[in-house]
């Protein structure tokens, strides 16, 4: 077994699975790893390396090496974080407020995959940000089809508004005292 690792980050889970294939059947059955990230973005090792340690594992068919870069989600974090860093947020927690935004408890498991990092300060603010922002999706289209588009974009904009402005508060607030007690 061979784990990936990298200064500064937890070693990776290997597991080892068991699967049993049945016998007469039409079809081809392939095993493989669909997201490996390797020191070309955030992983450790390199895309050689991958691909050199998967030819010697024995029944993986197929290896493909990811760039979460190139991910829409990262992109939007990357371009909103300058707009959430005055609330302590990071492109993390910012895409996972994006998922939050079609179902709620999206968003903890979202932070939980991308192990995001915070602050005590970030965390609260975060914490303050998720309560108050907008509703999820299917809220927010209940509203439409019973008061209306208007009402609907209003309550995204008032609910997210108030959100960003008590974090902020909340952040700025701390970190000047937080400051001032140093």
């Amino acid at each position: 077994k061979v784990k990936a690792t990298k200064e500064g980050y937890l070693d990776s889970v290997v597991s080892t699975l068991s699967f049993t294939q049945r016998e007469n059947e039409f079809y081809n059955i392939y095993f493989g790893q669909l997201h490996s990230h390797t020191n070309f973005s955030d992983g450790a090792g390199s895309v050689e390396e991958a691909f050199q340690y998967a030819l010697n594992v024995d029944n993986l068919d197929f290896l493909a090496v990811t760039d979460p870069a190139e991910s829409v989600l990262y992109m939007l974090g990357t371009a909103a974080e300058p707009l959430f860093a005055p609330i302590g947020l990071n492109k993390e927690a910012i895409v996972a407020l994006a998922c939050g935004t079609f179902a709620k408890e999206a968003c903890l498991s979202v932070l939980l995959l991308l192990k995001s990092k915070f602050t005590v300060l970030s965390a609260f603010s975060f914490i303050i940000f998720f309560t108050f922002y907008t509703p999820c999706a299917a809220a927010l289209t209940a509203i439409w089809r019973q008061s209306g588009a208007k009402t609907a974009v209003r309550i995204f904009l008032f609910q997210t508004a108030l959100a960003y402005a008590l974090s902020f508060i909340f952040y700025q607030t701390a970190s000047a005292l937080c400051a001032f007690i140093r």
